[in-house]
């Protein structure tokens, strides 16, 4: 099951991270913020987001917020860059091969 959640509240912390089992590691300054490699404290806490199945924290500088979207979006767009690259060589694969219609089509054109 997927689900969004967009914010925690101050009360509900502990309980969240509890469940992440991050919140150990967190009291005892042992997470450090992936942008900026500052401690990850309950008082710096400004955002969380799940890699490869790991639940990640960072810090509530606004740049290391922004550097993450930056990169995501990044990513984001290579991985779509390289799945349209794929696209068009498969295209190009099957109207190469002897026995695509695409290439029977173009032969009887001509």
């Amino acid at each position: 099951m997927e689900r969004k959640i967009y914010a925690v509240h101050d009360r509900d912390l502990k309980q969240f991270l509890t469940e992440l089992n991050l919140l150990d590691k967190t009291t005892r300054g042992e997470i450090k913020c992936p942008e900026c490699d500052c401690k990850i404290a309950l008082e710096n806490i400004g955002f969380f987001y799940f890699s490869k199945g790991e639940a990640k924290l960072c810090c509530d500088d606004i740049d290391c917020f922004y550097k993450f979207k930056i990169r995501k979006r990044k990513k984001k767009e290579n991985e779509e860059t390289t799945e349209e690259a794929e696209a068009v060589q498969e295209i190009e694969r099957q109207t190469l091969e002897p026995d695509s219609n695409v290439e029977k089509a173009r032969t009887s054109e001509g």
